[in-house]
């Protein structure tokens, strides 16, 4: 049951905040959103919204009733009232207004810039750096290290090298190593012999069969009639 009511309770909110958002969008942000601020007023964000204008703060979350807002939807006194053209709102309107504040004034929506902030924020959009590698070290292998000291792990020994060559080969062709291809690679005494070994791997037609197969299922090929 007190789960179900807080589901409840949580999509009262949702709805009421976006109730909230249509109402300032088609009866306030035209004088107090980024266009203009009339009375240093702007409304389209939380920042600028709780701030409030040149008479102090329009909005105090949790006080609907100390609340300038409020004070200027109500009044009818001309000049004072909000908004200054067209209908009044209506008391459910107003009514919105007061529980949105009641509620904490959790704010519908930010500013066009600091949304727009954010999305360059994000990973995608920075700027690619080479990160410091240790010397001796590949790239790959920094990151991982990195990784396992910050978990306070610490790395596997290196395998064998038939056993290294039996990872490589299933990896990348889908087959292990033929005992011609594993001798070569362990008669092999040059320092860069893993590195041509993976090279000749990478050249066999296996590769390119297995990793077009993924390919291949996704377009549901098959040499069956039709």
């Amino acid at each position: 049951m007190r789960v179900l009511l807080f589901v409840g309770l949580s999509a009262g909110l949702v709805a009421q905040t976006t109730e909230v958002r249509a109402l300032l969008q088609k009866r306030c942000l035209a004088c107090h959103g980024p266009a203009q601020q009339m009375s240093g007023l702007r409304l389209d964000d939380r920042e600028a919204g709780l701030k409030g204008g040149y008479s102090g703060p329009a909005i105090l979350p949790g006080k609907s009733g100390e609340s300038k807002l409020i004070e200027r939807v109500l009044s009818t006194k001309e000049g004072f009232s909000m908004p200054p053209s067209g209908a009044r709102l209506t008391a459910a309107e107003v009514e919105t207004l007061k529980q949105w504040i009641d509620r904490g004034a959790e704010w519908p929506f930010t500013s066009a810039a600091k949304a727009n902030n954010a999305k360059l924020s994000h990973w995608a959009f920075q700027p690619v750096r080479r990160p410091a590698v240790p010397a001796g070290v590949h790239p790959v292998d920094s990151l991982v290290r990195a990784k396992l000291s910050a978990l306070s792990l610490s790395p596997s020994p290196e395998a064998a090298k038939p056993t290294l060559a039996r990872r490589v080969s299933l990896d990348l062709r889908g087959i292990p190593p033929s005992p011609a291809e594993m001798r070569e690679y362990l008669d092999d005494p040059r320092p860069d012999a893993y590195e041509r070994m993976v090279d000749r791997f990478l050249a066999a037609p296996h590769f390119g069969e297995k990793w077009a197969r993924h390919w291949l299922d996704l377009a549901r090929y098959a040499d069956s009639d039709g």
